[in-house]
């Protein structure tokens, strides 16, 4: 696994653990639906105008659309009203734990779907990174009543509709129009969710402010659109068990987010947690190191496919 690739993976890992504080910030401002539509809206309108000014053609060939349908069901309108749900019921800390669980998923759909072997080393990382995710999750789950657990059941359905379209999106092998498809899903993905919205949430009013705005345009363009593109990109390089391992570090750098920008101090329990899951990371990299990269990419950020 190249080192260029291990950096976005970890990148991206580190714009998720901002994710679901920032939208529990955001609720404030904004019933759920309405926020998580107006999102998935932004970044998709984004990356097709993105497309259009890199001269790429705006509407996919005909045999991609069944794919994209489906990931718009599933990686927008699904994922997206989950997301947006679950921090108002769990709490921020651990709809983000269990929300960005979906390597738990991603391996055994990636085995069975993908053909992809489960190996000794990633089997490891798994075991270890869910430990550590048990431990730091433990204080909560303990706690937890009906509407906390309708919460985290919201967050798993989040991990569960990502490793999904994960799989899709591997499957299509995309080579080219990335752009055009990542925002034809997140258009289409929006529109129920704006259509539920205006049905059940009408009275509720949107406050455009500078720090909602500010929000939902990091949560758009930053976390929506460009996480999405960098992570459709790595997924024709890597294996997607493997890449998918990556997110149990979104608990670390959200606990180290909470201590930085909070003040809350990393307790006993945590730190256990978060040991046991850098051992897991460590164990997947040292296998990464011993397999050499695939050969081909199509890179969104060029105009044309690149070597890896």
């Amino acid at each position: 696994m190249k080192g260029k690739h291990i950096f976005w993976a970890v990148l991206l890992t580190l714009i998720s653990a901002f994710c679901y504080v920032m939208i529990k910030a955001g609720l404030d401002y904004a019933p759920p639906l309405r926020f998580g539509g107006l999102r998935t809206l932004i970044a998709g309108t984004a990356l097709l105008g993105w497309a259009f000014a890199r001269h790429e053609p705006m509407l996919p060939s005909k045999t991609r659309w069944k794919g994209i349908l489906l990931l718009a069901f599933v990686g927008a309108t699904l994922v997206f009203g989950a997301m947006f749900l679950s921090p108002g019921l769990a709490g921020a800390g651990i709809a983000s734990v269990l929300g960005n669980a979906q390597a738990l998923f991603t391996v055994a759909l990636a085995a069975l779907f993908l053909g992809e072997r489960l190996s000794t080393g990633k089997a490891a990382a798994m075991a270890l990174g869910l430990s550590g995710v048990m431990v730091i999750s433990y204080p909560a789950l303990r706690a937890a009543h009906s509407e906390s657990i309708l919460g985290m059941g919201l967050a798993l359905t989040v991990s569960a509709g990502t490793a999904i379209g994960t799989v899709i999106v591997k499957q299509m092998r995309v080579r080219q129009g990335l752009l055009s498809l990542t925002g034809w899903q997140f258009v289409l993905g929006s529109l129920p969710l704006l259509a539920v919205s205006a049905l059940l949430e009408r009275g509720y009013e949107v406050r455009w402010t500078i720090t909602f705005g500010g929000l939902l345009l990091f949560l758009a363009l930053v976390q929506t659109a460009f996480s999405t593109v960098v992570w459709y990109w790595l997924l024709q390089q890597e294996e997607v068990g493997r890449l998918s391992l990556f997110f149990f570090f979104v608990p670390i750098f959200g606990l180290g987010i909470s201590a930085v920008v909070f003040r809350e101090p990393i307790n006993l329990v945590e730190g256990a947690g978060i040991a046991v899951i850098l051992v897991g990371i460590a164990v997947l990299m040292w296998e990464a190191s011993r397999k050499p990269a695939q050969a081909f990419t199509y890179c969104p950020f060029c105009s044309t496919a690149v070597a890896v």
